[in-house]
């Protein structure tokens, strides 16, 4: 199989970018490819081909599911609660489940669950939001 010559383009995974991208070759040693450079970034790796890129394993890869809610169920969800008490959303401020926030973008919403420590799903009319809280300055 051949392979292209120094100068021409390649496919290439990218470890900056994290896709399969054109590439310049750079440097061969035989008939291998060794060293690419991403049209897209500009930064210079070994050549990697997409059958031989893995993802790496990782706590984040393993993050819970969001919560299933439909806007239709979003009437339920806020019945009953009293929305004249609801925490105007900042990222700064710490949100509990349960809590009713008043989002300036999406609204009123109702906080389902806490995520990684900084991190609130909130169930609004138009479906659920993974936000920001609790950010300390």
């Amino acid at each position: 199989m051949k392979t292209a010559a120094v100068g021409k383009d390649v496919d290439s995974f990218c470890s900056k970018c994290k896709m399969l991208l054109n590439h310049v070759v750079v440097a061969k040693v035989g008939d291998q490819i060794k060293r690419v450079k991403c049209l897209t970034c500009g930064s210079e790796h070994a050549h990697k081909l997409a059958a031989t890129v893995t993802k790496p394993k990782s706590p984040a890869a393993k993050k819970a599911a969001p919560t299933k809610v439909r806007a239709s169920d979003w009437d339920v969800l806020m019945q009953g609660r009293d929305l004249s008490r609801a925490k105007r959303y900042k990222p700064d401020l710490a949100f509990h489940k349960n809590d009713v926030v008043d989002h300036p973008k999406f609204g009123m919403g109702l906080v389902l669950a806490d995520k990684e420590g900084t991190k609130i799903e909130v169930a609004f009319q138009e479906g659920p939001k993974v936000l920001v809280h609790n950010l300390v300055a």
